[in-house]
């Protein structure tokens, strides 16, 4: 066990000392306690390990809001580690938790909102799929026999009809969610905040895999989220594509993001050390900060 933490810190230092790389981190709901109604278990995180991971990112890393970041990125400007800290959907803990735990701590991150949630508007497939299943048994009966089995194909299927139809079933269902509490924050919340340590980017007025529908409704899911939030002083043009695998997105995002501007943002992991196409990033909730470091970045 000694050896091999040795052999841990060895490479991590050899790797501090002669990389230069970008590695951006995504979070998505942080609280104290998990409610399974409201929370996803692989996008969640406790606030007391989210407050340890951030101790050890801000140790290791030179923390830098996005902006920043992509443009030392694009110009080839990446000096040493450095990071950048994102949260994915905008759920409500990012006004109960999350800003006061960075603001705390002085730490710069980018939120990727969508805009057709919350607020009597309806709420995606796997928001209202994770409340129904575990709601009450009354409720629960409400959704159509089977719905909630097809409901659990569509992250991986690759039937554009069958995606579609599903997810409007489901999403139908929408009233049902308890929401007398919001679920995802306001806009306008986050448009108070301090523009130098806190922006705001795209992540899709829906947050639908982009490779299951068609080209039109992409770039209008871009627009609508656009008009919504680049009225915010603390804008910033970038895209974070829902889902982000490369099963869910296609030639057809990239083009329109090109047409509209905005840089588009993947979440395959890793550690960005050129100028390509998509910018990557590593997921971080509820996860060992350092584990997903030295696996995706050290290789041990």
């Amino acid at each position: 066990m000694f050896e091999r933490t040795v052999r841990h810190l060895v490479a991590a230092m050899w790797k501090r000392r002669r990389f230069h790389g970008l590695v951006v981190f995504t979070y998505h709901q942080v609280t104290p306690e998990f409610d399974p109604r409201f929370h996803l278990r692989g996008d969640w995180t406790s606030l007391s390990r989210f407050e340890a991971q951030l101790d050890f990112i801000r140790h290791y890393f030179e923390v830098l809001p996005l902006p920043e970041a992509v443009a030392r990125w694009k110009s080839n400007r990446v000096r040493g580690l450095q990071a950048a800290l994102t949260f994915d959907d905008g759920d409500i803990s990012v006004r109960d938790h999350i800003v006061p735990t960075l603001q705390r701590r002085g730490l710069p991150a980018t939120f990727f909102l969508n805009t057709a949630y919350g607020h009597g508007r309806g709420y995606v497939w796997y928001t209202v799929t994770n409340y129904l299943s575990h709601a009450a048994p009354e409720v629960r009966a409400r959704a159509a026999n089977g719905l909630l089995e097809r409901a659990g194909q569509l992250r991986a299927t690759d039937d554009a009809e069958f995606y579609d139809r599903t997810r409007r079933e489901v999403e139908a269902l929408s009233p049902l969610v308890d929401d007398s509490r919001p679920l995802f924050v306001d806009p306008g919340f986050l448009g108070t905040l301090d523009p130098q340590q806190f922006t705001v980017g795209l992540h899709g007025h829906e947050h639908e895999r982009h490779s299951m529908m068609p080209a039109a409704w992409q770039r209008q899911n871009i627009e609508r989220n656009m008009q919504v939030l680049r009225d915010l002083p603390n804008y910033t043009p970038l895209f974070a594509i829902p889902f982000g695998r490369p099963m869910d997105w296609d030639v057809t995002l990239a083009r329109t993001a090109f047409d509209l501007d905005v840089d588009l943002i993947t979440s395959n992991g890793g550690l960005n050390v050129q100028r390509d196409l998509q910018l990557r990033r590593i997921p971080a909730d509820d996860r060992s900060v350092r584990d997903e470091f030295e696996r995706e970045i050290v290789g041990w």
